[in-house]
């Protein structure tokens, strides 16, 4: 049988020619032509990144319409192409364009949109492309979704949701001669104002937690004290951290709160600033070395959680979870973070983070003050540890 194609009123009209005689002939069968999705990372501020959607034949052009065609369009989703700070730019020839696939040509082309970055934390953003008006083939799959990923950390609120004025804090929001205060922002200003903040768990304020046990699972009633159904883990919604909670303070367990350790990592190099501190410092429980290092690998042995990729966090991932408005104790929500140990000078939760100026030393968050305090890779006293993953 041959094809051959005539335009009429209604479109493109495919005439089949049988063959005469006892030959019979059969149905000729068109190529398929479909897209698949992308994404890509945004990357940071005044840099661009090429968002591509592969566009594919399945099956050959035939002969008697050896340029077959299909047009699409770009849609903008929650990313937009206009605007003063558009998160992309369209393609020379606009939102709307057409393809050709010729005989012994490429099979795969491509549609290209070029992505600006920047540096503000904004949820993954998408876009659509959609094929249609196919002449010579069939359409497969006709849209594909273009995913802008979000490349800025997420970053938890400060728990502040009051408001000072000149002697007093704890006020009611707003205070008319101290506008614009930290607590008038943010999630916690969209939590205590009922402006519609969603949660995945909860927490105090803008903080959203949840409670897993051992096998990493979330608890059944996340209300529940840490004495009535003890918790392993908690992950933070915000920032897709999962943090090791501390175990009771003289219970002589691996994660017990109280046990210390010094500062040391001899596995990353060059990031230990040249000094990888001190080994098997602090006191803790028997048959491992009481240093950060030791402390890690004991963890992940135990898969604590499900995981075995836990690490010390930055000095900002610790910052993430203090919450700054608690009015005593350890300045962290304690139905999430229960044991939290504090002292009040030279002590706190070890990071990863390095003093830059000081290669002997290392960066610590204190929960009694909320404040970071650089020390000597060597301190014992008071020097504690809590583990993250994820991140990064």
């Amino acid at each position: 049988m041959k094809q051959g194609y005539i335009h009429s009123s209604v479109g493109l009209v495919l005439l089949a020619l049988t063959a005469c005689g006892g030959g019979g002939g059969g149905s000729e069968v068109l190529p398929t032509v479909g897209i698949g999705s992308a994404s890509i990372v945004e990357g940071d501020s005044g840099g661009t990144t090429s968002l591509v959607f592969n566009v594919t034949l399945n099956g050959v052009v035939d002969d008697s319409f050896p340029n077959a065609t299909v047009d699409y369009t770009i849609q903008d989703g929650t990313a937009t192409s206009v605007g003063n700070n558009p998160d992309y730019v369209l393609p020379n020839n606009g939102n709307t364009g057409r393809m050709t696939f010729s005989l012994g040509g490429a099979t795969t082309k491509t549609i290209t949109v070029t992505v600006n970055g920047d540096t503000f934390y904004e949820p993954d953003e998408t876009l659509t492309v959609t094929l249609s008006n196919p002449l010579g083939l069939v359409i497969g799959t006709a849209t594909a979704t273009g995913t802008i990923v979000d490349d800025e950390p997420r970053l938890n609120d400060t728990g502040i949701a009051l408001c000072a004025n000149a002697t007093q804090s704890g006020q009611a929001c707003p205070q008319q001669s101290f506008p614009g205060q930290d607590a008038e922002r943010g999630r916690d200003a969209q939590a205590v104002g009922n402006f519609g903040l969603v949660k995945q768990g909860d927490g105090a304020d803008g903080f959203d937690f949840t409670k897993l046990d051992a096998s990493g699972q979330s608890l059944a009633n996340q209300t529940d004290t840490y004495a009535n159904t003890p918790w392993d883990c908690v992950q933070d919604h915000v920032t897709g951290l999962f943090w090791e909670v501390k175990q009771t303070s003289g219970g002589g367990t691996l994660r017990d709160a109280a046990w210390t350790y010094s500062w040391y990592d001899t596995i990353h190099g060059n990031n230990n600033n040249g000094v990888a501190g001190t080994s098997n410092g602090g006191n803790c429980l028997g048959g491992q070395g009481c240093d950060t290092e030791s402390y890690i690998a004991a963890v992940n042995g135990q898969s604590l959680c499900g995981f075995s990729d836990w690490r010390l966090p930055t000095r900002e991932e610790l910052r993430s979870i203090v919450d700054y408005e608690v009015a005593s104790g350890a300045l962290i929500d304690n139905n999430y973070f229960p044991n939290t140990q504090t002292a009040t000078t030279n002590s706190g939760y070890w990071s990863s983070s390095q003093d830059q100026t000081t290669p002997a030393n290392a960066w610590m968050m204190n929960f009694n003050n909320g404040q970071g305090a650089s020390m000597a890779k060597s301190s014992t006293t008071n020097s504690w540890v809590r583990l993250v993953r994820g991140g990064q």
